[in-house]
């Protein structure tokens, strides 16, 4: 069990609120921190400005993907944040913190996610099995646009019982492909100051341009707070967009730092017999994470694990 909360970094300087750093304890009021910020306007945010920076692995080092996010490869990734709410409150700043980092290799690349909670003992999940909806708890959703083309996209989402959930859309969210299965690892851990994510999904199981230099993918990150109804965006976009506008890449941000990498053939996917569909009202992807049930998977949760050091 932590004993004590880490700061965390400040965001990047392409974050919103005009440069207002994400740095506050994890035990602050809820109160307090909406009401530090003004609202945003949703409807003139410019989705360029938002930038993650991935970091590359050293040789040798390695993660071992256990929910922990233990390594100091973590310590010194870019960390993001500053949430903004769509729901219940538009343009206003999550009521929890959530904060996340990326790192590469050759082979794979690594989400960690820090979701922050002040009431860890409401935290919620239930659900387990494959690719079902997420409606009934928390939830951490990631979209990556591996062309940066602003109309295709993979997805992968979990809660904190570290449930699989993957989908791929196209022609900008229209059509939602969820029978669309990769091979990816994921852990979950939480303690007193919340949950948190580790994943790892294989460049094999992407399809992206490669080469010898840098490439720019697209990233929107959404974090479900099932208790207040409350769904938050690292880049935010306007209400009139339905909860689907999640799978619409032309209002993502940017993940930069990708470089040196080198297409794979797909591997251990699962086949799949249905067609890819356009997206209905009871078939798209609802604000982070609902949607259908499918197939069980065996993932699981790990232990408590203490908080990182601050740099």
């Amino acid at each position: 069990m932590r004993t004590s909360f880490h700061p965390a970094r400040v965001a990047l300087a392409f974050a919103l609120f005009g440069g207002v750093p994400s740095v506050r304890a994890a035990d602050e009021k809820t109160a307090d921190r909406t009401a530090a910020v003004e609202t945003v306007d949703v409807n003139t945010i410019d989705p360029e400005r938002f930038a993650a920076i991935a970091t590359r692995l050293n040789p040798g080092e390695e993660i071992d993907i256990d929910g922990h996010l233990e390594e100091a490869a973590w310590r010194r990734a870019n960390a993001n944040g500053n949430f903004i709410q769509r729901e219940p409150e538009l343009g206003r700043p999550s009521s929890q913190i959530t904060e996340f980092k990326i790192l590469y290799d050759e082979k794979n690349i690594y989400f960690g996610v820090w979701a922050y909670d002040t009431e860890p003992e409401k935290i919620l999940a239930t659900e387990m099995k494959r690719d079902s909806g997420l409606r009934k708890g928390d939830q951490i959703k990631i979209s990556i646009d591996t062309f940066h083309d602003k109309r295709n996209a993979f997805y992968f989402s979990t809660n904190p019982l570290a449930a699989l959930k993957d989908a791929n859309s196209t022609e900008n969210g229209r059509v939602i492909n969820y029978d669309w299965n990769a091979v990816w690892k994921n852990r979950t851990s939480r303690d007193g100051k919340g949950w948190y994510v580790e994943i790892a999904i294989p460049f094999s199981q992407l399809r992206f341009a490669g080469g010898p230099g840098e490439v720019i993918w697209g990233l929107n990150v959404c974090r479900i707070l099932l208790r207040r109804n409350e769904d938050s965006y690292w880049v935010p976009f306007p209400r009139e967009w339905s909860p689907s506008g999640f799978a619409r890449m032309s209002g993502a941000g940017k993940l930069l730092g990708l470089a040196g990498l080198k297409p794979r053939q797909r591997r251990g996917a699962r086949p799949t017999s249905s067609t890819t569909r356009p997206a209905s009202p009871a078939s798209r992807p609802r604000p982070c994470g609902e949607g259908r049930s499918g197939r069980h998977c065996a993932a699981t949760t790990s232990p408590p694990r203490p908080a990182p050091a601050q740099e």
